[in-house]
């Protein structure tokens, strides 16, 4: 009975990218169509992105608990199933993506602790990431770019290994969270 408690039908190797830099590659083990477990796959080390860099070694367990319990994030009643972004977010970018001074959009779309979340398709969730990812290389370049983010108390360390690049400030923004 003990064994019977490991078998598998198949299994699949994939990424896990939780909000932290590991980059775990991970295999999940299927059993009836229903994952029921994840392990490593012991080539930990080895995901990059898109420009080589490649990830930490931290990620040897699988997280512990949190790479453990991931199944459950999987099948829980708790779990996104559809595309939802901030209704205040929503406004901000169909507004055409309004600016102060100093570069920061207007507080009223962003109320995130007390904000509405509404359902979009999955093609208007990849256009409004395609646009604010736009909005932000195309704001954040050059010379004004670089004042921006002066202007918003980021450090000069920040802002000089950016380069000028407007891209390269794209890894603080995001708002759509798409679940398939």
């Amino acid at each position: 009975m003990y064994r019977d408690l490991w078998k598998y039908d198949s299994k699949f190797t994939f990424l896990c990218a939780p909000n932290d830099t590991h980059n775990c590659i991970l295999n999940a083990y299927v059993r009836s169509g229903v994952v029921t477990r994840i392990g490593p796959t012991m080539r930990y080390g080895e995901a990059t992105d898109l420009e080589g860099n490649q990830a930490s070694i931290a990620g040897t367990r699988a997280c512990g608990q949190k790479g453990l319990a991931l199944t459950r994030r999987f099948y829980g009643d708790r779990r996104l199933r559809h595309c939802m972004v901030r209704a205040g977010y929503k406004k901000w970018v169909e507004a055409g993506f309004p600016r102060g001074e100093d570069g920061r959009p207007p507080i009223e779309y962003f109320n995130r602790a007390r904000d509405e979340w509404v359902r979009v398709t999955h093609e208007e969730a990849a256009a409004i990431v395609a646009a604010a990812l736009t909005n932000i290389a195309t704001t954040y370049n050059g010379e004004k770019g670089q004042a921006l983010l002066r202007k918003q108390h980021y450090m000069e360390e920040t802002v000089q290994a950016r380069k000028g690049a407007g891209r390269r400030s794209s890894n603080s923004a995001g708002a759509c969270r798409c679940s398939g």
